[in-house]
């Protein structure tokens, strides 16, 4: 009877655990994770609009044209090859 006791004492404190876990931790991060989503949804949204109005307007580059991508620079410094006299 002691056991019995024990063991829904037990699956009463699980339960009231992971309720816990999921109102107080993870409800918070699913709801930042939503607003995460709208917002890049919204920035789509605008950054296609500006698309379609560059398009329509003929703003923009053309589609041949590429545009100049930056590169990283290298940290190492550079050394000048001094001639090899011999």
């Amino acid at each position: 009877m002691e056991n019995n006791r024990n063991s829904i004492i037990a699956i009463a404190l699980t339960v009231l655990v992971v309720l816990a876990w999921q109102f107080l931790y993870m409800g918070p991060r699913l709801e930042e994770q939503r607003a995460a989503q709208e917002l890049a949804a919204q920035q789509q949204a605008v950054q296609e609009q500006t698309v379609s109005t560059n398009k329509n307007t003929g703003a923009g580059t053309s589609p041949g044209r590429r545009l100049p991508v930056a590169m990283p620079c290298s940290r190492r410094p550079v050394r000048s090859r001094k001639p090899h006299h011999g």
